[in-house]
Parts: C-alpha cells; sequence; structure tokens
C-alpha cells in the first residue's frame, strides 16, 4: 500500500462525513488527527497502528464502543470528545503511556466496580471527574460480556489458552503480543471454541493474550484480563504489574528504592552493572536523599539501539521525540525517569542522567529550593571564572550538575580543559564539595572509571 509508510495524518477541521474507511494498511501511523469534522459510525479497528501516540478524533458524531483502544498502548494523547460514543468504558489503565485524555461529551457508563489497573494517574484523575454514572442493566445486556479467566499454560513450543464461554457468544478473537515485535495481531482466525494451542518461540521473547467475545450481530466484547506466557525464564523479571509500566519494559530489578527496567534485548550484564552503578553511587549520602513521602520514584530505563538506529525516542516516556539523544532524563508522573543505552562507554551516559533524576528527586523534597539555589549560584560563578569554556557543562545549570558528578565519579574532567589528568575537586572545588555533600563515599565500578591512559569519553549529546 502506499500509505503504509505514513506516519501523521491530519484532516481536521473540514466537513468529512460518512464512517471513517478501515486504517489497517497505516501500520507505521504515529498521530491522527480527525477533530472537528463530521464523521459518523464507529470508530474502525486501530489494532494495526499500534505506534500510535496520538489520536484525536472529537468533535464529530461517532457512536458505538471504544473496547479497541486498549491495544494502543504507546498512546500519550488521547481525545475523544463530543462524539456519541457510549457503553462501558473499558479498561484504559493499560494506557500506561497515557499524558492527556479527554472523554467528555459522550455517554459512557462504568461498571460495577470498575476500577482502571495499573497506575496512571491521568487516567484515574479524569475518570474520578467526569464518570460517576453506573452502567444499567440495559447497557450492559446491550454487548456481550468480557470473556473470564483467561488462562495461559506453557509446554513444548506451544501455549494452550482456555476461557469461560461468554453468553451468546457467536464466537471469539484472541489477539498476542510479544517482547521482541511489539505489536499486537491476531493469534488466529474467528474462533468458536474457547481454547486455543499457539505455537510460540523460545528465543527470550515473552507472550501476552487477550480474547474479546463477538455476538451474532457482530458487536464485540470488552476484552478479557491480559495474561503473560514466560516460554524461557530469566534472570530478570518483567516488572510487577502495580508498577503499570509499558510492555516495551521485561526486565526489572530494583535497588536502593531504585526501578532498572529493559526491554527483552537488552543483556543480564547490562542489567547487573545497572544494579551495580545504583548501590555505588548511593551507598553514601544520596540514598537517604531520595526518600520521598509524595511516593514518587526514581527508573533507569536501559535500551539497545534498534534496527532504525534510534536511541531514547525509542523508548516509551520519550518515544518519537526529539532530540533523539544517547541519553534523556524526564518528569513522568510515577517521579523521573533516566534514560540510558546498553553500549555507554565507562558508563558516562548513566552517571550523567541519574544525576539529572537525583537532582530533580532532591529538589522535590522539604528544602529542596535550596539546594537548588546554591546549585544556581556555583554554576554562574564557573562562568564567570571561565571555567568549562567549549564544554557541555556550560549549556545550563541542569547539566553543569550532571556532566561534573559524572567527573566526580570517573575521577577527573576532560583532558580538553586541562593539561594532564586532573581531578574535578582541583579544577572546580566548589561544585566537588556540594558533590561531596551529596554522595559522600559513594564509588562507582572500576570498569566505570577513566584510567589516565584513556581519552575521556563523549556523551554524544546534540
Amino acid at each position: 500500500n502506499a500509505l503504509s509508510n505514513l506516519e501523521s495524518l491530519d484532516l481536521s477541521s473540514n466537513q468529512l462525513t460518512g464512517e471513517i474507511p478501515d486504517l489497517s494498511a497505516l501500520s507505521n501511523l504515529r498521530s491522527l488527527e480527525l477533530s472537528h469534522n463530521q464523521l459518523t459510525g464507529p470508530i474502525p479497528n486501530l489494532s494495526a497502528p499500534t505506534s500510535l501516540t496520538w489520536l484525536n478524533l472529537s468533535h464529530n458524531q461517532l457512536n458505538g464502543t471504544i473496547f479497541g483502544i486498549n491495544l494502543l498502548i504507546s498512546l500519550r494523547t488521547l481525545y475523544l470528545s463530543h462524539n456519541q460514543l457510549s457503553g462501558p468504558l473499558p479498561d484504559l489503565g493499560s494506557l500506561v503511556s497515557l499524558w492527556h485524555l479527554d472523554l467528555t461529551g459522550n455517554r459512557f457508563c462504568l461498571p460495577a466496580g470498575y476500577a482502571p489497573s495499573g497506575a496512571n494517574a491521568v487516567v484515574t484523575k479524569n475518570l474520578t471527574v467526569n464518570y460517576s454514572l453506573p452502567c444499567t442493566e440495559a447497557e450492559l445486556e446491550a454487548i456481550p460480556g468480557a470473556p473470564q479467566n483467561l488462562a495461559a499454560a506453557t509446554g513444548a513450543g506451544q501455549v494452550t489458552l482456555t476461557w469461560d464461554a461468554v453468553r451468546d457468544a457467536a464466537g471469539y478473537e484472541l489477539w498476542v503480543w510479544n517482547s521482541l515485535d511489539r505489536k499486537w495481531e491476531a493469534a488466529v482466525g474467528a474462533l468458536t471454541a474457547t481454547t486455543y494451542t499457539h505455537s510460540v518461540l523460545s528465543d527470550g521473547r515473552n507472550y501476552y493474550y487477550q480474547v474479546r467475545a463477538r455476538d451474532a450481530k457482530g458487536m464485540r466484547s470488552p476484552w478479557s484480563e491480559r495474561v503473560r506466557a514466560i516460554i524461557v525464564p530469566g534472570r530478570f523479571p518483567p516488572p510487577p504489574v502495580s508498577l503499570g509500566l509499558h510492555l516495551y519494559y521485561q526486565k526489572y530489578l530494583e535497588v536502593d528504592k531504585v526501578v532498572v527496567v529493559a526491554p527483552t534485548e537488552v543483556s543480564d550484564e547490562t542489567m547487573e552493572q545497572a544494579r551495580a552503578i545504583v548501590s555505588g553511587m548511593l551507598s553514601g549520602k544520596a540514598g537517604r536523599l531520595l526518600e520521598n513521602s509524595s511516593g514518587k520514584y526514581i527508573r533507569i530505563s536501559i535500551y539497545k539501539r534498534d534496527e532504525q538506529g534510534r536511541h531514547s525516542s525509542q523508548v516509551p516516556e520519550y518515544l518519537n521525540r526529539y532530540p533523539d539523544a544517547p541519553g534523556v532524563a524526564v518528569p513522568v508522573p510515577s517521579g523521573w525517569v533516566a534514560i540510558t543505552p546498553q553500549d555507554d562507554r565507562r558508563c558516562g551516559v548513566f552517571i550523567h542522567e541519574f544525576a539529572h533524576a537525583i537532582q530533580f528527586a532532591i529538589e522535590d523534597r522539604p528544602g529542596g529550593a535550596e539546594f537548588g539555589s546554591r546549585l544556581e549560584g556555583l554554576y554562574a560563578a564557573a562562568l564567570d571564572a571561565g571555567l568549562w569554556e567549549g564544554h557541555y557543562a556550560v549549556f545550563t545549570v541542569l547539566e553543569y550538575w550532571a556532566e561534573t558528578v559524572r567527573f566526580w565519579f570517573e575521577g577527573r574532567v576532560p583532558d580538553s580543559l586541562v593539561e594532564g589528568p586532573t581531578k574535578l575537586a582541583d579544577y572546580d572545588p566548589e561544585i566537588a564539595s556540594l558533590i561531596a555533600e551529596v554522595f559522600g563515599a559513594a564509588s562507582v565500578p572500576a570498569a566505570c572509571q577513566v584510567p589516565l591512559s584513556e581519552e575521556q569519553p563523549s556523551l554524544l549529546h546534540p
């Protein structure tokens, strides 16, 4: 299809009428903007463009349910306001990357006992403010019920799925997602039985399944609860569901209240090194400074450069954003995430981005403004003294902190600034003193320290 590579489509504010056509050919679509038209009918099957991060269908005359939305797990923005959509709300808690949500001006209802899974505060707040009407018996009977008790049993090269039959169901749709291909797709064509055996690979990928019913009129039910099948158990399990993280993350560890996650393709050795770096950097005083009464926490997200050559822009929290730097630290609803690559010479990007997250956490605590003011003063003084000229550390106070923390742990400042190996305390003693107050006697593994005979690695920031 000529449009298979289309990434963004904006047809908003026209006078388009009729139903939204089949979008299954637009597998690479990331942004779909059809708001402020006169479109009618149901929302079409959106299972193909699983990379969608922006979906705006607001201010139309669309009707029906929105049960298919659950599979768009990369969505950051979902606007469906001011349509004629109705029926029970699906579990929007599965949209763990969602930052913006507007469902107002429709006729949704909440099933009894409705509670979104995961930990997305955006979803919880939106539903609490806008939706309090329970579903009536008639509204619930108008659609098939969601299949219950979906279970997955692993065997030699296969997973056998079973679930309870749904009353008046004419058939079932079983969908699968695996942690290397990372896209939802039909595991099989239409099913009439309540069991299916799916052939799988034993190359480290994990599998996830969901099933829904379909009645004789073609009305589809909500999706069942998701089940996971781990074919080859690894050293690092997937993160707990309670963290509400994207399925992209399939490896998990926690050390000193810092969560480290990564996709399947990141090596176990990289995870072990991450454990050692976090443990080392927090072995002094910094660990106590990260205690946060608000429940926020730091997450380290490690990625491996993909086939398209993408760095941090492949990670859910920074998906398709620019600049596509090797590392970045950004706020998320649960706290802060530091994104860092697997291929990281001397751990420089890891230390730099973790330092950003630590600063954010310190400044979020009571008294954090005082730390920020002191750091601003040291940054201004360093600039006045002509320190760090031509180096990334002069860009902003944030980069000044992150780079100097890196040099403090690596044991020296860049050769481009001084003649001969020089410690941070000898080049910029004031910032070295502040860093020592924060980290105390902390250290990093020897593999992260730069020998005197080796040139300081570059972070390759834009």
